[in-house]
């Protein structure tokens, strides 16, 4: 299944429904071994490539259950997205006994560092470090925290209009929200209810904080329709 979706012989459709007939007969057949481990790695890694939310929180379910059964796999590499999705999702609750049973050793892979990182950034609303991390997310945390990349940009779009009330360039803005162009920027802007001004190249914050305010993305729902590649 690996080589398959590595070299796009089948699409997504076709790999997801295979994995999960995989996953359907481990679980009749009661197997909880390094194999399930790998299968349930395997699917959880295409989902996120994928968009597919869903599938990805089904399998970490089941790898939270395998790893404590002792089976062996990447687990800090899966505790890191866990600790990435619940604070990005802003699960409080859940987060706080994930955090608190960290070891010293977990808190010192790099990829739990970098989501440790992140969740820090946005309980304290410091958005420029939110996506200076998304630039360097390691493993699949980028692909993890591209479903989440939206809302950021408001909420952080948001914040910048109140410290630049007299307006501030677009190219700034692109730069501290990652985006890949001034163009893309300026068009999420706008699709954010915000305002530029075309012939200086600004953000119209004054304008533009009520509608990032109630920017109709921020009512969206996190995608669970899977890309079919």
């Amino acid at each position: 299944m690996k080589q398959k979706w590595k070299t796009k012989a089948n699409d997504y459709a076709y790999i997801c429904d295979q994995l999960r007939s995989i996953r359907q007969d481990m679980t009749l057949q009661r197997i909880k071994n390094e194999f399930a481990v790998e299968v349930y790695e395997t699917h959880a890694r295409i989902a996120l490539e994928c968009r597919d939310i869903a599938h990805f929180n089904q399998c970490q379910t089941q790898l939270v259950e395998l790893y404590a059964a002792g089976c062996k796999g990447h687990r800090e590499e899966f505790l890191a997205y866990r600790i990435l999705y619940t604070g990005l999702h802003d699960m409080r609750l859940e987060l706080t006994l994930i955090l608190k049973k960290l070891t010293l050793r977990e808190k010192q892979n790099g990829g739990i560092k970098h989501a440790l990182r992140v969740v820090n950034a946005l309980d304290s609303n410091n958005y420029r470090v939110v996506f200076k991390e998304y630039r360097r997310a390691p493993n699949m945390s980028g692909y993890l925290m591209d479903l989440f990349i939206e809302r950021l940009r408001v909420f952080a779009l948001q914040t910048i209009s109140v410290a630049y009330m007299m307006g501030v360039d677009v190219k700034f803005v692109a730069d501290e929200l990652a985006f890949e162009s001034v163009e893309k920027c300026s068009l999420f802007v706008v699709e954010a209810g915000g305002k530029t001004n075309e012939k200086t190249g600004k953000l119209d914050c004054k304008e533009s904080i009520k509608g990032f305010r109630s920017s109709p993305i921020l009512s969206k729902k996190i995608t669970c329709q899977p890309h079919l590649l």
